[in-house]
């Protein structure tokens, strides 16, 4: 039992200690010059789903898979899918390149364009409260995912 609570805190201590490199880089980014590749950081924010946007933000505020997948109310495995598709669409291997590059671009864009293109604001993942008010933007009602499935088997 106690080796178990030691293995809870040391799980814990390692958390903040990720929290806090990500929080380090995003940091960094804000310093380094801005490039052309504000435009596709840009694109890039334009071409994700609300619910991407969501999992962008929390990635940037320091969260990882587990308190995403709690946030949403989905799987670790479906949190985890959702990050692998965000770094595949920014075309980067690393979380932290992927949180460098999405700080760049918001960075870039004001708070109400950022809310016109995502329907959520920029500092949804620092505002959330449960139960979520912009829930129904990302989290798809029990009648449109069956709706969904029957139209994908059809």
């Amino acid at each position: 039992m106690e080796e178990l609570e030691r293995l809870r805190r040391e799980n814990e201590d390692l958390r903040q200690q990720v929290r806090a490199l990500r929080q380090i880089v995003v940091d960094m980014s804000k310093d380094a010059p801005s490039s052309s590749s504000d435009s596709a950081g840009w694109q890039f924010l334009k071409s994700l789903t609300t619910k991407q946007h969501c999992v962008l933000q929390m990635l940037m505020g320091g969260q990882g898979g587990p308190e995403i997948a709690e946030r949403l109310d989905v799987s670790e495995n479906t949190a985890r899918a959702h990050i692998k598709v965000l770094m595949a669409k920014a075309e980067v291997s690393k979380r932290a390149e992927l949180a460098v590059l999405a700080t760049k671009a918001m960075d870039s864009m004001g708070s109400e364009e950022y809310q016109k293109l995502t329907g959520i604001p920029k500092t949804w993942h620092q505002d959330f409260k449960k139960p979520d008010p912009l829930a129904r933007l990302y989290a798809p009602t029990k009648k449109a995912e069956w709706e969904r499935r029957v139209a994908k088997n059809k």
